[in-house]
């Protein structure tokens, strides 16, 4: 169906920029150490590392998970356990998240971002992030950080006062104050915020930024948290890298995520403002279990099903974080207090449904900028060549129209072709087969010419051509006809004047003709077989090696006393003894090395015109074929 096979199309592309990396969202529990004033635990860490254990009222439940961390876990074992994992990934090109869940005050907060002193995973990840690249050219970080409050997006690095809730629709009673983000989708990457701050991120910035983002952060008193946050806060950091002698890039999107806690509003006090900031947390993540729910099944039952991740704010910019393209990371939280058994066995249990979920982290590659302009400035010199051709071209097409109107449908010029005949048989004009020149000067067709004044009764007037007609079907040669064969013959193959005895051995009946029996007239012209054959029928008692060649002063080369060509000097070739052969075969020898043509051409002592038209007149039967050509 379309569906699967635009999901093909898609992993195909992919998979030619990159490995495809098909695997399981990773979940980690972390139980934090009990308060003052708490009983417990209800639950704790299996000694293999890997299990919890929790103990209800009713029975003592097991949880397998991948990597299950105690109260005794310091931040740097999650940094090792979780941070260098996704580092690994995004250096590599792909998306990597990691998202902390659980009930309010089971340590998300501290998890994600810590202290000073102490640090979570952000500013860990983001320091080494820094030192990794470091040593790459053209290598970067650019940070942002977000908030969803009462299903609004507000930027975390801009200090402008928030808004009062219920948010005004009117713009000018929300003056002076933030101004919600929208979200986009873009190529690579998740959803992103649209006109929020990114901060290139420099060594030494870290903590100074974090800073920024947590006090412009809402948190709020409760009877369950004293420091409780009411909303969820989304750090995304964008890492390009430039691969050396390639024209692309890699980039790469790192997501943390601090999700607030979900909260029983009968335990933590909440009224006014406070209520609604909790319901809309509650909603939230109800939408965000609906949703993983919705995507294990269809990966499970592997049929088309709609997962719908427009149910809430947080849900769409999560869409690629959670079973989409990126490597995912899920890191439960839960108190191991008594009065909190029915949120962590709440949270265990979505954590062991969220490992069924399978994540393809693709490799991101996109063209590097810098190498794009490149491109279009070698593009755009060959746009201006192309442009200057066809402004040639364009200078140059009316001669070429000038040229085509001259022409006739069979490419023979229109010198050739008869007036008459063209307006009767237009488009496909004959050549001239009897070409005569009218008293009016111009070349007409015989027999169309004849029937022309024969239609009008009207006899021709005196014709331009010397001594009538000669014949039926021998006429005699158009001057005008013959001048233009002469101009036509570009290359001047063959002597002026073997054009009329071409014509007269053709018959005028094909000009087209006669220029092929002219080309090949000119091949045997070259061939000494050609002026052996003359010799040996003209002068059969005489032997060629006796006659006197005359030296013409091509043949003679630097034989000229003007020219100033040095001689060089031979090199000296040891003789080398050869064998003897018979006379026979010596004068087999110097016949084929010997010229005939000025052989031949040496014993007309007076070049008449009777010698040169029998050389060109048998040349000609041969080329027309009525002598057969031996070789």
């Amino acid at each position: 169906d379309l569906y699967s096979f635009c999901t093909l199309l898609f992993f195909l592309k992919a998979f030619s920029f990159g490995e495809i990396m098909s695997e399981s969202i990773r979940v980690v529990t972390r139980i934090r150490p009990l308060l003052a004033g708490e009983k417990g635990p209800v639950c704790r860490a299996g000694l293999d590392g890997a299990k919890v254990e929790l103990q209800t009222t009713e029975q003592k439940l097991e949880f397998d998970y991948d990597t299950a961390i105690g109260p005794s876990g310091s931040q740097q074992d999650m940094h090792n356990n979780i941070g260098m994992r996704a580092i690994e990934a995004v250096l590599d090109g792909r998306n990597a998240s990691i998202m902390a869940y659980g009930q309010t005050n089971s340590g998300k907060t501290f998890t994600m971002i810590g202290t000073k002193k102490n640090p979570g995973l952000v500013p860990n990840i983001l320091n080494e992030l820094l030192l990794r690249i470091s040593s790459s050219e053209g290598a970067s970080v650019r940070v942002s950080a977000v908030q969803i409050i009462n299903e609004f997006m507000f930027d975390l690095f801009d200090k402008t006062p928030m808004p009062d809730f219920p948010l005004s629709t009117k713009k000018e009673l929300r003056k002076g104050k933030k101004n919600p983000l929208k979200i986009r989708e873009r190529e690579y990457g998740p959803f992103e915020p649209v006109g929020n701050i990114k901060m290139r991120l420099l060594p030494g910035q870290v903590w100074p930024l974090l800073l920024l983002a947590e006090s412009q952060r809402e948190y709020a008193k409760t009877n369950s948290n004293e420091c409780s946050s009411r909303s969820h806060s989304v750090y995304l950091a964008e890492v390009v890298q430039e691969v050396p002698g390639e024209n692309y890039e890699l980039v790469s999107n790192l997501t943390l995520i601090d999700l607030a806690g979900s909260e029983n509003v009968q335990r933590s006090g909440v009224v006014g403002k406070r209520l609604a900031e909790a319901s809309n947390i509650n909603r939230s993540l109800s939408a965000l279990k609906g949703l993983m729910g919705d995507i294990l099944e269809q990966q499970q039952t592997r049929k088309p099903h709609f997962v719908n991740y427009r149910n809430s704010t947080l849900t769409k910019l999560l869409k690629n974080s959670i079973g989409g393209n990126a490597q995912a990371t899920l890191i439960c939280n839960v108190s191991p207090s008594v009065e909190c058994g029915t949120e962590t066995k709440s949270t265990l249990e979505f954590g062991q449904m969220s490992r069924g979920i399978r994540c393809k982290a693709v490799q991101n590659v996109r063209k590097n900028a810098a190498k794009l302009n490149e491109e279009i400035a070698a593009a755009r010199l060959v746009l201006s060549a192309l442009s200057n051709d066809i402004r040639r071209l364009e200078r140059q097409l009316p001669d070429l129209r000038s040229l085509e109107e001259r022409m006739s449908f069979n490419g023979i010029p229109n010198e050739f072709t008869c007036p008459l005949t063209a307006q009767a048989t237009a488009p496909f004009v004959p050549v001239f087969k009897r070409p005569v020149v009218a008293g009016d000067g111009i070349t007409y067709e015989r027999d169309v010419l004849f029937a022309n004044w024969k239609q009008k009764a009207r006899y021709p007037s005196t014709s331009q051509l010397p001594k009538g007609f000669r014949g039926e079907f021998v006429g005699f040669p158009n001057k005008n006809i013959e001048s233009q064969l002469k101009s036509w013959n570009e290359n001047r193959l063959w002597p002026a004047d073997v054009i009329s005895v071409i014509l007269q051995y053709s018959n005028y009946f094909d000009i087209q003709s006669c220029f092929l029996v002219s080309r090949r007239w000119f091949a045997i012209c070259q061939d000494n077989r050609f002026w052996e054959t003359l010799f040996k029928r003209d002068y059969p008692n005489e032997d060629p090696s006796k006659c006197i060649v005359k030296k013409t002063p091509e043949s003679e080369g630097t034989s000229d006393p003007d020219s100033k060509t040095e001689k060089k000097p031979q090199k000296k070739t040891t003789k080398k003894k050869l064998k003897t052969k018979t006379p026979k075969q010596k004068k087999k020898v110097k016949q084929s090395q010997m010229n005939f043509r000025e052989v031949y051409l040496s014993k007309i002592v007076v070049k008449t015109e009777i010698r040169s038209f029998r050389v060109r007149t048998y040349g000609i039967q041969l080329a027309t074929g009525l002598k057969p050509c031996k070789w």
